[in-house]
């Protein structure tokens, strides 16, 4: 039986099967970097169990809230959103298993935004392969690929700044840790100007500007967009609260 949540590659057949989707999930719950809750864990385990039952159709938040999370009959999505907030989560908890130890997993389990069905897909072509041992030691080179009329394929080579663009995502990942980072520290030990008897139970993260590390235009522009950019993700975060220091 093939899994009920399909994949792009138009050929059913051409997905993960049964086994192997369910090999993949015992494989991720058993992870140390899956660092998923115990109930995400049940989550994830009832929505992959439903598809491949075939009732991928079936899997709405009334059903979930029900059968993993405990509610009853008197289950009102509006005013309990555990369901949506846990399905967030979860996928960033697969996510972050697929970037790190699952990085060669020859399946990936996915959860995409809008509902709550499972998609397995295969990684890529090499990983359904299997690792085929070492190469031949007279040659060191893959065998030339080639096109339909058996013409050599030639591959571009890689463009010379993509190790100067790598080197750049990296710095602005950790200017953005580091800015909150110490916006939270900031909020949390030095300035707290509501007074003890205003509510508090909403997050409130403070947003300085970034400032360049050398004095190069690349450096210039980049820091000058950070700020911006990192208000616009954090306002995808229902209740959080965002203050920019004017100047």
């Amino acid at each position: 039986m093939q899994p009920a949540a399909a994949t792009d590659r138009g050929d059913a057949c051409a997905g993960p099967a049964p086994e192997d989707i369910l090999a993949e999930l015992d494989r991720l719950l058993a992870a140390a970097e899956f660092e998923a809750s115990e109930r995400r864990r049940r989550f994830l385990r009832f929505v992959v169990e439903e598809s491949l039952a075939g009732r991928a159709g079936a899997l709405k938040g009334f059903a979930i809230a029900l059968k993993v999370f405990g509610r009853d009959e008197t289950f009102d999505a509006q005013a309990d959103p555990v369901v949506r907030i846990e399905a967030r989560r979860l996928r960033r908890d697969l996510d972050s298993y697929y970037m790190g130890e699952g990085a060669r997993d020859a399946v990936r389990i996915s959860i995409p935004k809008g509902g709550y069905a499972p998609r397995f897909d295969w990684r890529v072509e090499a990983d359904r392969a299997g690792d085929a041992g070492p190469p031949n030691a007279a040659s060191s080179e893959a065998p030339a690929r080639r096109d339909t009329d058996g013409q050599p394929v030639v591959t571009p080579p890689a463009p010379a700044n993509s190790a100067k663009r790598g080197r750049w995502l990296a710095l602005a990942g950790l200017l953005i840790a580091g800015a909150i980072a110490a916006s939270s520290f900031w909020q949390l030990v030095v300035a707290d100007p509501e007074p003890a008897t205003t509510e508090r139970g909403n997050p409130k993260v403070v947003v300085f500007p970034f400032r360049a590390i050398d004095a190069s235009d690349a450096s210039a522009s980049l820091s000058a967009g950070l700020s911006a950019e990192l208000v616009v993700d954090l306002r995808k975060f229902e209740g959080l609260r965002l203050y920019q220091p004017s100047g």
